[in-house]
Formats: C-alpha cells, structure tokens, sequence
C-alpha cells in the first residue's frame, strides 16, 4: 500500500464539500475516461506497467508549464527505455504520436474531473497532471503505447522553507523519467517522518549531492549558485532558473554541491513543477558511527531569508507563466 502522506506526488490533497475523505482524481487512457476512484498520482502510476513518466501543471487553468519541456520528455524517456511491444521504427513517430495522443487525453481526464467535482472548485484552482507512457495490452501499428493521464489538484504552496534529508544514491539512469523509479524510492519515503519534505541523493564515494528524489537541488556559496549537471533529471522549473540566471547575471556552477562543503554553503533550495522554489532551512545528513553500523543525523542549518534565494524565487514567481502552453479548452472546465 502506498502512504500518501508523503511529499508531492506522495502526498493527498483533498477539497471540501462532502469530498473531505476522499482524493479528488480522475484519470483517461488514450482520450477516454478510465475509473479512478480515490487515487493519488502515485497510486495511479503504480497500478499501471513500467513507463515514462512525467509530472506537469497547470496555470491559469488553462495552460500547462513547459509543455513542451514534457513532451520531449515522454519522447526521450520511452526511447530510452525501449519499452517492449513498440514497433521497430517507434523512436521516429514517438513525438507526433505523443503530440497528437496526449493533449486529447489530458482533455478527456479533465472533463471527468470537472464532471465529478466541479461543484467542489474555486474558479482559479490549478491542478497537477500526470502522464504515463507504457506498454500496450492490445498494441496496433496505430496505437502502439497506450497513454494514461492524472488530474488532482496542485498542492497550495503554503510554505517557503523546507526541511530534507540525505539518503539514497543517484539515479542509473538521470536523464530518463522512468516510473520503476518510484517504486524503488517507495520505501524510503515511507520510513521518513512528516517533517521530512524531500530526500537527497548523494554519491557515497565522492559525497556530491545530485539532486532530490523529485526535485532538483542547488546551494548558494559566494553568491554563487551551485547545481549538479551531470547524471540528474533536468526539471522544467530548473531550466527556467538556469535561464533567468543567465539573463540576470546571476553567476551559477554546474557541478554538484559536494557534503564536504555544507558549511560553508550560504543557503540552499529546491525546485519542481509543483513546488516551483522552495527554500530549505534544515538538511539532515548522516554519520556512520566507527564502531556500529548505527547512523547518527546531524543537523545543518541555514539562512530562510538569504537575498540570493529571494531573488530566484521571485524571477520564477514572474516568468513561469510566460512559459506555458494553452492546452485545454473552456468546454474542459464545463463539461455536459
């Protein structure tokens, strides 16, 4: 069973009006609307075969972030993969396929989540999208992957400062979004207490910290902002800082913050699509004891109102918008 209790897609949302127990979900499979009675994103991915996988929002309703960030995504990650059962000449037609195939099934989810809880909605809530290319039961040279879509509601961004954890290594693969990933990390996350936002995951050898388990990571040192290249990743929200950076003359490294120099980091923060920049003001990183295989945490502690930090987030706060997609349709939001 998995804890929904977790971070981000770990994590429940629920609306009120009557819905107070319930997950507030609908899902579609390949432009129709398939059952999904009280499922997280997580849950919905897991009850599905292996695949690539990508999380999305939306903004002003309408639009997505970056969608085309995502589509390439979906595109890269099932190439990667080499899912089974797709035709041989697959990795040429994936981007139309997924271009033509997606936008109708992200509609098709929406229009079922309206249809069930629009009563239950603020007219500017935003949701978050999930969507899921795998293996195909009944493969046609037409159809040749079926892909599933999530829609729940994105997660107020009711906090500036979180706290993490170091544990786990770095991806095998970073540059593919694969959801096998997900039920490797599942464990961790449920052995984690609530205060826990997100975990890290370090190279035990070289103690460089990579990134996060669904999110990218970057410290501020000199003024400079520190972030892994390499074997990670790459999320929407982290090309848009790495873009705002350069427009701004912002001095930024690419290459992972090393442990070895948390002391000396001035502050420290994560980004993802529905996080957009979270400030960390605590990392909890482990030391094994000599002559136990027990591992003690310690502490590190950092500046929650660091100017540097304050800056990125508000570039972020102004140009995500501007970075997104029109994709559904006002009828989406008023089906019959």
């Amino acid at each position: 069973m998995v804890r929904t209790s977790r971070p981000s897609s770990f994590r429940t949302y629920t609306a009120g009006f009557g819905y107070m127990n319930s997950i507030l979900s609908a899902a579609a499979k390949n432009g129709v609307a398939v059952p999904c009675v009280n499922m997280n994103a997580t849950q919905f991915i897991l009850s599905y075969p292996r695949g690539a996988y990508t999380s999305a929002r939306t903004v002003q309703r309408y639009k997505i972030f970056d969608y085309d960030h995502h589509i390439r995504r979906l595109a890269k990650s099932t190439a990667g993969m080499q899912l089974e059962r797709a035709p041989l000449d697959f990795e040429s037609k994936l981007e139309p396929f997924l271009r033509e195939q997606v936008p109708k099934t992200l509609r098709a989810a929406m229009q079922e989540f309206q249809k069930i809880f629009q009563d239950s909605l603020s007219p500017s809530q935003e949701y978050k999208l999930t969507i899921l290319i795998c293996t195909s039961a009944t493969t046609t040279p037409e159809f040749p992957l079926d892909v599933v879509c999530h829609v729940g509601l994105l997660p107020s961004l009711d906090k500036k400062f979180v706290k993490l954890r170091i544990v786990g290594k770095p991806r095998v693969n970073g540059d593919l979004k694969d959801s096998q990933w997900i039920r490797e990390r599942q464990a961790i996350y449920e052995a984690l207490s609530d205060d826990v936002e997100e975990i890290l995951l370090m190279d035990p050898k070289t103690l460089k910290i990579y990134e996060g388990s669904q999110t990218n990571f970057y410290a501020i040192q000199d003024d400079k902002i520190h972030t892994a290249d390499e074997g990670i990743l790459n999320g929407t929200v982290r090309s848009l800082i790495l873009e705002e950076c350069q427009k701004h003359s912002i001095p930024f490294v690419l290459e992972a913050p090393c442990l070895t120099s948390i002391a000396s980091w001035d502050a420290c923060f994560i980004s993802s699509t529905s996080r957009l920049v979270l400030g960390v003001n605590s990392i909890e990183y482990p030391q094994m004891m000599s002559d136990t295989e027990e591992v003690k945490w310690l502490p590190a502690d950092f500046d929650a109102n660091f100017h540097l930090l304050d800056r990125i987030r508000e570039l972020v706060q102004t140009q995500f918008a501007s970075k997104s997609t029109p994709i559904f349709a006002s009828t989406d939001f008023a089906p019959l």
